[in-house]
């Protein structure tokens, strides 16, 4: 079973309740940190087979550069979280990112649990 996730978010109420949630679900490795530069260094050292990151980050990059820098190296699949639905901007930059799909904050817990099975099961999901 897939067991490694990082979830990078900066709002330390939703990752802690996403580390349970994940940590409920049965994944042994949960790993959280609110920063681009720490996700990066996180995604490189314990090499996530998924990773739930919030667009609004932390440092000097955002949730999709982060990601896109990631992606250079590893095909690894992505929730992004955000406050609202993707813009033309997002869109536009979501072209070169493979495998994820976007909530909307708030979300309920069956919609990322909804995700992450989609996306396992997937391999070329993508879904704003």
């Amino acid at each position: 079973m897939t067991n490694k996730v990082l979830i990078i978010e900066p709002e330390a109420i939703l990752g802690l309740g996403m580390k349970v949630q994940f940590s409920l679900w049965g994944w042994t490795t949960i790993e959280l940190t609110d920063s681009s530069k720490s996700g990066l260094e996180l995604a490189h050292t314990i090499k996530p087979d998924l990773i739930v990151a919030n667009q609004v980050l932390a440092g000097e990059i955002d949730g999709l550069e982060t990601v896109r820098l990631i992606q250079n190296f590893h095909s690894i699949p992505f929730i992004f979280v955000h406050f609202r639905s993707p813009n033309r901007e997002h869109k536009r930059r979501l072209r070169y990112i493979n495998r994820y799909v976007w909530l909307v904050k708030p979300f309920q817990i069956e919609k990322l649990e909804a995700a992450v099975k989609q996306l396992l099961h997937s391999p070329h999901q993508k879904q704003g």
